[in-house]
């Protein structure tokens, strides 16, 4: 028996026009040392994403200052590394980047639908893949680190 499987020419792809994200984020405060007996400060971040095909919500589950500032330092850098970075160190979410041009960066964002689900985060997708560039992942940095602070 003789299969004949036609794939389509990948280099075409490579050259199309990659269409980039509009990015906000957001932070609900859950706990800090300021405005209860917990010695832990707790963010859920919230990231929208939007281009002209529609808008993409992407919500982790609430995290430490510490798992925070190593998100935000992830975002800084996945636009200035050559190579493939993962980050995953909350369980069951994961977030992978690899630089695609100069300014371009493509992200991919995972979580466990079953936890989102036990968590009761219902309007998360369980995996979205996206294009930014690195000065919008500069800035989502930023933003990171600033909701990552103890509340006023």
């Amino acid at each position: 028996m003789l299969q004949l499987i036609a794939a389509p020419n990948l280099d075409l792809l490579q050259d199309a026009q990659v269409q980039t994200f509009a990015v906000e984020y957001s932070a609900q405060h859950i706990s800090c040392p300021k405005c209860c007996s917990d010695n832990i400060s707790l963010n859920a971040p919230n990231f929208i994403f939007s281009n002209s095909e529609g808008v993409n919500k992407f919500t982790f589950p609430p995290i430490t200052g510490w798992e925070m500032g190593a998100l935000a330092l992830f975002f800084k850098t996945a636009g200035h590394f050559p190579r493939t970075v993962v980050f995953d160190h909350i369980p069951g979410f994961k977030v992978i980047s690899a630089t695609t041009g100069q300014q371009d960066v493509s992200l991919e964002f995972y979580a466990d639908s079953k936890l989102l689900n036990f968590m009761g985060i219902n309007d998360s997708l369980s995996w979205l893949t996206l294009t930014l560039r690195a000065n919008q992942l500069e800035e989502l940095a930023e933003s990171i680190l600033d909701s990552a602070a103890n509340c006023k």
